[in-house]
């Protein structure tokens, strides 16, 4: 949710890069060179992350067994999808909103087409929706994907989300989508909607590069 720009005394987007000084980042540095130069480290990675996909399969048999209750409020990002957000995270997202009006313009300006795709968040599980509404009732697992529609929609550009594409192949297959990001099945969806979207707008019938 941090983007890597600030706004300016007088309202305009400028560079962030302090995110490149955190610990954190230098960590992953260092662990993106090892990646990229050890294949032993990558294949453990993505050992790590079946057995994190099966981890989280066990989770959700265990929500389904039992209820699970706090009287606290949403923290992070997904306070947004409620109606006590924080303010760290509300002011973070009027920037991101910011910076796609900021791409919006520079596109329309060079004549790009531009579209604008919301991601999914974990809520697409049932299950974990349940405990996000049981930790706040007001929860909207669809807040990020009817928002955006409506500003790409100010904007004058194209939309589409993913939420309730996930929610419904996951009510289909019972098969999980993504891991800390999309895993095998997840991409597959992804590139299939992606085709669904856009197939219909493209001509087909041009040859690459005419106009």
């Amino acid at each position: 949710m941090r983007p890597f720009y600030d706004i300016s005394q007088n309202g305009d987007l400028i560079l962030d890069n302090r995110f490149s000084q955190t610990l954190q980042f230098k960590i992953a540095s260092v662990a993106r060179f090892f990646n990229r130069h050890f294949a032993l480290s990558s294949l453990l990675l993505e050992k790590y992350k079946i057995l994190l996909e099966l981890k989280v399969g066990q989770n959700i048999s265990e929500v389904k067994a039992a209820e699970v209750k706090t009287d606290s409020q949403m923290d992070g990002p997904l306070s947004l999808c409620t109606e006590h957000p924080q303010n760290i995270y509300l002011r973070n997202y009027e920037k991101n909103k910011m910076l796609i009006k900021a791409i919006a313009q520079r596109c329309q300006e060079k004549g790009i087409r531009l579209v604008l795709v919301c991601a999914e968040t974990d809520a697409y599980i049932p299950e974990v929706e349940k405990i996000d509404r049981n930790i706040d009732p007001t929860f909207n697992p669809d807040f990020f994907e009817s928002d955006l529609e409506n500003y790409a929609k100010s904007l004058g550009i194209e939309f589409f989300g993913l939420q309730k594409a996930f929610r419904k192949e996951y009510k289909k297959n019972q098969t999980l989508l993504r891991w800390s990001h999309w895993n095998y099945e997840g991409h597959k969806l992804v590139a299939q909607t992606l085709i669904e979207k856009l197939t219909p707008t493209i001509p087909l019938n041009k040859k690459y590069g005419d106009k």
